[in-house]
């Protein structure tokens, strides 16, 4: 019987390899079965099945890396996973490449050449959206929209429009994500603070708000978290990605 995880919602596109049996992912937009993925930014999860171990290589990408890495903007990618292949001419050539080395720093090292030369043949990303993206990150989603169109000078709807097709999501939702992260690498944190403290430092108005964030973007309040338990009786555990 596979074992099935739930990987959470993140503010940050997934590149993941497989150096043994395929992955087997799936979101709402549907299933997918290969040997590499892009996973978009997103609000909904990722379950991903596997016969009870794995070895794959991951990489945490800029969500701005869309149209440097992909030629395609973020929006595609959006609560989805999609095959590497479709995505990289010679994909296949890389993943074998990889799963082919010795040693782990020599994959990491050939990752890095790929990811560096793809993104050098890319497209640029707007300087003045790669600012307020900064700024969003920077201040841990706790950055009033208005902050944004200071900056930018955009309008509200220039802003919106432009975040959801070089970022993925609107600056509102991205910022929901990022704060949302945060909340769960606390969680991860040896000896964390109580859920209290957490909802104070990630800009949550309560615990109460915290536990709504999380029942909507996990699957179930931070406890059930903490344990290993999901509202989702089909996933047997849940991690972030």
């Amino acid at each position: 019987m596979p074992i099935l995880r739930r990987e959470l919602p993140s503010p940050s596109p997934v590149l993941v390899i497989s150096l043994a049996e395929p992955l087997s992912l799936s979101r709402p937009s549907g299933d997918l079965s290969t040997s590499a993925v892009l996973v978009g930014v997103g609000r909904t999860a990722t379950l991903a099945a596997h016969s009870g171990t794995q070895t794959v290589l991951e990489a945490q990408l800029s969500p701005l890396s869309a149209l440097q890495l992909c030629g395609v903007p973020a929006s595609d990618l959006t609560d989805r996973v999609v095959d590497l292949a479709e995505l990289w001419d010679g994909a296949a050539e890389v993943v074998g490449r990889i799963g082919a080395a010795a040693t782990w720093a020599e994959r990491f090292h050939l990752l890095d050449s790929v990811l560096t030369a793809r993104a050098q043949r890319g497209r640029d990303v707007d300087p003045v959206l790669a600012g307020a993206w900064q700024q969003l990150l920077s201040s841990r989603g706790n950055l009033s929209m208005s902050a944004l169109h200071d900056q930018t000078g955009w309008s509200r709807k220039r802003l919106a429009d432009r975040f959801r097709e070089q970022v993925g999501l609107t600056p509102k939702s991205m910022a929901r994500l990022v704060r949302f992260h945060r909340a769960v690498n606390l969680l991860h944190q040896p000896g964390h603070r109580s859920l209290t403290a957490i909802a104070s430092t990630c800009g949550y108005y309560d615990q109460a708000h915290l536990n709504r964030e999380f029942r909507e973007l996990a699957g179930g309040p931070p406890g059930s978290y903490l344990t290993g338990m999901d509202a989702d009786p089909a996933a047997a555990g849940m991690a972030g990605i």
